[in-house]
């Protein structure tokens, strides 16, 4: 059996080959219906050829979230890419949020509040801050159903329960322009716990600084709470890096997604 249980870890497995030499571990998801390996990485002294070619036969039909190395080592194979992505977090224990920041300034006419609206309402301003070409559509393609996809996060069903953390932008007349939604991903951080589910605005002039607003007081809210870090996902070459990096996030991991589709692969 190339799949076996990882006692180190809760949902841990442990890809092995059929002697039972163990090359590499990760953990067992599901997302979208789909079987997730996530953070795939070798055992110490196993080299990633090896478990490449291991996963490329005994993991079809899942998606991998492993190392760069790996998924391009597993695209060349003939897999499907799906997101390369950097995990960045900011320790909240170690670098606590300043509490003005929970009231942080925003530009004018836009003021932050709770999360009281459904997907319909955020609609508007989400389809907006993610159009087609955005890099985050790059290899899956924009969803064709943006309202699921946003109620997923904001009912608590793709990531895990929304936080108090989480906040909507408006504007004067009460029209969600952007939001901050905080997700409780379960496990410890940086790879679970508090999650940034989405962080979006429209992007009109007008609205610039609306993000950095959300961001910090999602940051105090987080602290305040007692809650240990804020994590989050960036799509390589997004530019909103800068602003997490602004904000004191660190990057923890780099991490290439892609998806070993039934009968996809070259032998």
């Amino acid at each position: 059996m190339p799949i076996v249980p990882d006692p180190s870890r809760p949902d841990g497995r442990r890809l092995v080959t059929s002697d039972g030499r163990p090359l590499a571990r990760f953990l067992e998801l599901e997302r979208g219906g789909r079987r997730v390996a996530d953070l795939l990485e070798p055992v110490a002294g196993v080299p990633v050829e090896e478990v490449a070619t291991l996963a490329a036969t005994d993991l079809r039909g899942w998606r991998i979230a492993g190392g760069e190395e790996l998924g391009r080592l597993l695209v060349a194979a003939g897999a499907r890419p799906a997101r390369h992505s950097h995990v960045h977090t900011r320790d909240l224990r170690r670098h606590p949020a300043p509490a003005d920041w929970a009231d942080a300034e925003t530009p004018p006419g836009v003021r932050l509040g709770p999360v009281d609206h459904g997907p319909g309402a955020l609609l508007a301003a989400y389809a907006a801050a993610y159009p087609p070409e955005h890099p985050d559509w790059r290899h899956e393609g924009r969803p064709a159903d943006l309202e699921a996809d946003l109620a997923g996060v904001l009912e608590g069903t793709a990531i895990g329960p929304l936080l108090a953390a989480s906040r909507l932008a408006l504007d004067g007349e009460g029209t969600p322009v952007g939001a901050i939604l905080v997700n409780d991903a379960g496990g410890a951080p940086p790879f679970g716990g508090p999650w940034v589910g989405q962080l979006f605005r429209h992007p009109a002039p007008t609205l610039a600084g609306t993000g950095r607003a959300l961001l910090r007081s999602a940051l105090a809210r987080a602290t305040i709470a007692g809650l240990p870090a804020l994590s989050l996902a960036v799509t390589d070459g997004n530019p909103a890096v800068r602003l997490y990096d602004a904000l004191g996030f660190e990057r923890v991991l780099t991490s290439f997604s892609v998806d070993l589709d039934q009968g996809a692969l070259r032998s």
